[in-house]
């Protein structure tokens, strides 16, 4: 009988899609266990579902004792990937599995933001140990193929286009009450959610509700 196939996933606050997948991969018999951040809605998910989980803040980009976290883990047994869901993760990751022989796989969810001239980016995403980088959709893998130039690009079969799953009953109610923003019952309401930084296309949301005709019941949170 071939053994299940051994995963370790590195993440900081999952996503209810993260962790959706981790919760599946478990119920179809992949030996997966799981870091993440403890004291969350998904951590708590996790550990209702049975999924091996180990609860651990990674505090930055290089964490010494991150490093000793992971890289204990990945002696503790033979995995056969791991799986780094954030910059983070990802980073620290691959500082403690120097030395093992383990598939390497990363994660990208948005386009930009990777140069060739960021010497942090080589130990990220442009690290030619990483087998894999799952990319959240076709747009994000094509711009990874694009950065560079001729003779110093991403190697051709390490993105991958990996869409993300979503459960209809994660939008069941009861919903949140947004009466307590302002926003009264049986509106349609578009919400965002996001860092406050320029790359993640803010202003062009706004620029978009600028463009829409008057008198619509639409709120934006």
């Amino acid at each position: 009988m071939n053994k299940p196939l051994r995963i370790l996933a590195v993440n900081g606050e999952s996503d209810p899609a993260e962790t959706g997948s981790f919760i599946e991969m478990r119920k179809s018999g992949i030996d997966i266990t799981v870091i993440t951040w403890p004291g969350t809605f998904n951590h708590d998910r996790l550990i209702e579902a049975g999924v091996p989980t180990i609860s651990y803040v990674l505090k930055g980009k290089f964490s010494p004792e991150g490093i000793r976290v992971i890289r204990q883990e990945l002696m503790r047994k033979p995995y056969d990937v791991l799986h780094m869901l954030d910059k983070r993760g990802t980073m620290n990751g691959l500082w403690a599995s120097i030395g093992i022989d383990i598939k390497r796989i990363a994660y990208r969810g948005i386009v930009g933001n990777v140069s060739y001239f960021d010497p942090q980016m080589w130990f990220y995403l442009l690290n030619p140990k990483l087998d894999h980088i799952i990319c959240v959709c076709e747009a994000v893998r094509q711009y990874l193929l694009s950065v560079g130039i001729p003779g110093l690009r991403i190697r051709r079969n390490v993105p991958v286009t990996i869409y993300k799953g979503h459960d209809p009953d994660w939008y069941a109610p009861p919903f949140e009450d947004l009466n307590q923003f302002g926003i009264p019952d049986g509106s349609f309401v578009v919400a965002c959610t996001v860092r406050g930084v320029r790359r993640k296309g803010v202003p062009i949301l706004l620029e978009a509700i600028d463009k829409l005709p008057p008198g619509l019941n639409m709120h934006f949170l």
